[in-house]
């Protein structure tokens, strides 16, 4: 009996280790970098253009930098209030977004397009130099923006081709619409309402295949702040 209670115990102590090592550390396949700042050798993390200035803060012309909090207190990053320039902390947390993944709803909401790759990352440590601080040294990773609320993106919905074709599409708790560069040009030539989570569409004018409408047409969907891509077909 002893000797059970033994193996046992130390079965539970060895999985408290290797899950408690294993499922918190979330940088361990993540990148190591030394972020030099731009009197130093001006270092870009990934992809992006984000850099240390030479007050040390996170900087960007093109990117967008979101403050996430710490390791003991991570705090869901702010799509509201992007900003271009933070202060680089050790031990704080970051999310790096493409300006190019947003787009402005016409509530003003700004989301993030489901499937647009980030960065996220942790300042691990200050790099000093004869009492100065000459860069960061970071972890990051590449991430992947995810919402299982939505469809896919350019999911296909349908097709029409003559006046009074209808398309119907339930799209669930969904907060508003958009609409592509092609179907806002054309948007008087179709009735379109979203209403208990159902997205109707209905043709008005007959297509003309030389001027329009014709072709495919997306509409943009927003679920907090990730949006996502439904495609419908007209006159193919």
């Amino acid at each position: 009996m002893y000797k059970y209670l033994k193996y046992s115990y130390i079965l539970f102590l060895l999985c408290l280790v290797s899950c408690s090592s294993d499922d918190t550390d979330e940088f361990q396949d993540a990148v190591t970098l030394n972020v030099m700042n731009e009197v130093n050798g001006k270092t870009f993390i990934g992809n992006s253009d984000v850099f240390l200035n030479k007050n040390n803060n996170f900087q960007s012309e093109s990117w967008y930098i979101a403050p996430a909090g710490t390791l003991d207190k991570e705090t869901q990053p702010d799509l509201v209030s992007l900003i271009r320039e933070a202060a680089a902390e050790p031990n704080h947390l970051y999310c790096l977004y493409n300006s190019g993944s947003f787009i402005t709803f016409r509530s003003g909401e700004k989301a993030i397009y489901l499937g647009s790759e980030y960065y996220k990352l942790i300042v691990e440590s200050n790099i000093p130099s004869n009492d100065l601080i000459q860069g960061m040294k970071v972890k990051y990773k590449r991430m992947i923006v995810s919402d299982n609320k939505l469809p896919a993106k350019n999911t296909m919905i349908g097709s029409m081709a003559n006046v009074g074709d209808e398309i119907s599409y339930n799209v669930g708790n969904v907060a508003e619409y958009a609409f592509d560069e092609a179907l806002s040009y054309n948007q008087d030539c179709f009735d379109i309402s979203l209403s208990n989570g159902v997205l109707k569409i209905i043709q008005k004018k007959p297509v003309d295949k030389i001027h329009g409408p014709y072709g495919d047409y997306k509409i943009f969907i927003r679920s907090g702040n990730v949006f996502t891509s439904l495609a419908f077909q007209v006159g193919v």
